[in-house]
């Protein structure tokens, strides 16, 4: 069995187990503790689990020229040392280390799949950088042997710890992965039903969703609640960048693709739960309030004699109220976000301002 040695220039490693469950301690010179993760085959690569990737397998994907902001694309992999095969003559400084390094030539290491065999971290001198330590692995395989470093930058979002490559976060170039991450979440992943719940093919961010699988551009609209089969994970060239995502397939639309994130999407299953909830409400507010006053309650409708419950069934609860007493009795003024009011008198619906 091979054993690989993993070099960490500022720190110490300390070996704890809990409960049959490895785990690893890195203490630095300043004492500063961080949990390095055991592997997960369910994660693709994070600050905290790069040591356990030793001994995986990891795939670069092919370069997908300038970045979506119209920068140039860096490196994401080079040597230290001159004349190695793949790499240029000429040697450079690395801005985020400052090692001398031969850069590799553009393409030459397109879908490679390379052993990792070390994993390791520097402090930046933050020159041009938006990091304060920079991460790289160490890998090797048969055709490229010897140790080959690849950059590794993260970027910080409310997804999953999203994996760039060189420099800081805000370009877009050579991406890879864990082989071990992409197998096991195309078997989790295939054959799950999802639904789509709007027409808009935009996040809120404004990126698109959903791509024609054939050209990688963006589809213009998406029917909503539309039932969506996962048939396959694999990775597209759109929008100038290299994606991890899922094809999907319906009745009537073949063969798309959408990131793994499935924004605007929820699974089938909650969506029938929904739907259920739905109905059940649908008919109780018709049961409860009869047919004319609940059909409108139900299209999120109101009308002068309503209750308050009855507004707060098809409005919701208003994000203020107002009130003012008098001989007259009380008067209530409900306020909703943009400029839209209901003004109550003893409790029934007097004036809508919407």
């Amino acid at each position: 069995m091979k054993k690989y040695i993993l070099s960490l220039a500022l720190c110490a490693i300390a070996l704890c187990n809990f409960a049959q469950i490895q785990s690893y301690k890195i203490v630095s010179q300043a004492d500063e503790e961080r949990v390095i993760l055991p592997y997960d085959s369910l994660t693709n690569i994070t600050r905290n689990n790069l040591p356990s990737l030793i001994g995986q397998k990891i795939q670069i994907l092919p370069e997908m020229g300038r970045s979506s902001i119209g920068l140039d694309n860096g490196p994401t992999i080079y040597s230290r040392k001159p004349n190695s095969r793949g790499y240029c003559n000429e040697a450079v400084i690395s801005p985020d280390t400052g090692f001398t390094i031969y850069e590799s030539k553009f393409g030459t290491f397109n879908n490679e799949v390379f052993d990792i065999i070390g994993a390791d971290s520097i402090q930046s001198d933050d020159r041009g950088t938006y990091r304060t330590k920079h991460f790289y692995l160490i890998v090797s395989n048969e055709k490229y042997p010897g140790r080959n470093y690849l950059d590794v930058g993260f970027v910080n979002d409310e997804y999953n710890n999203d994996v760039l490559t060189k420099r800081d976060e805000l370009i877009n170039i050579h991406k890879f992965i864990i082989l071990g991450y992409f197998e096991k979440l195309r078997e989790t992943m295939k054959g799950k039903k999802y639904v789509n719940q709007y027409t808009s093919n935009r996040s809120l961010g404004g990126d698109y969703i959903v791509y024609n699988l054939s050209d990688g551009k963006p589809l213009q609209s998406i029917p909503q609640n539309h039932v969506w089969e996962i048939v396959d994970l694999t990775f597209i060239e759109a929008d100038d960048k290299a994606m991890l995502g899922y094809i999907l397939t319906s009745n009537d639309i073949k063969d798309v693709f959408c990131s793994t994130y499935l924004k605007n999407f929820i699974p089938y299953n909650e969506y029938l739960a929904e739907s259920k909830k739905k109905a059940n409400w649908e008919k109780s507010m018709i049961t409860k309030y009869g047919k004319a006053n609940g059909t409108l309650i139900i299209q999120g409708k109101v009308k002068i004699g309503f209750t308050k419950k009855m507004c707060e069934e098809s409005w919701g609860k208003p994000s203020d109220i107002n009130k003012t007493s008098g001989s007259w009795g009380v008067h209530e003024q409900w306020v909703y976000g943009y400029g839209s009011y209901l003004y109550f008198e003893n409790g029934r619906l007097t004036s809508i301002q919407n």
